[in-house]
């Protein structure tokens, strides 16, 4: 609901560690042959230890959604996202994927 959850985006991880779960995320979505875009969800605990969760390979897609949400913290705008999926699964339709 929106105004009831508080996200922290991007995580407030050291260093190594949100490399390290950078890294098991495209492991992960790699491993699930996901394409063009997907979201990874993942457990830190407070040793640092990372667990993944799943792969989400149809993200939502709203305004109160992780994926639009990770994407402006990496510094891409709604439209500019938008316009990256689409020229993305054009891509991968001429490609056969």
């Amino acid at each position: 609901t929106k105004g009831k959850t508080n996200y922290i985006c991007p995580a407030e991880l050291e260093d190594h560690i949100a490399g390290f779960a950078q890294s098991i995320s495209l492991d992960a979505s790699m491993v699930c042959g996901t394409s063009d875009f997907s979201r990874v969800d993942l457990r830190v605990t407070k040793e640092g230890q990372i667990f993944c969760l799943e792969v989400n390979t149809i993200p939502g897609f709203t305004e109160t959604s992780l994926f639009p949400m990770a994407a402006k913290a990496a510094g891409i705008e709604f439209g500019d996202l938008c316009e990256k999926l689409v020229n993305s699964g054009i891509e991968s339709f001429k490609n056969g994927k």
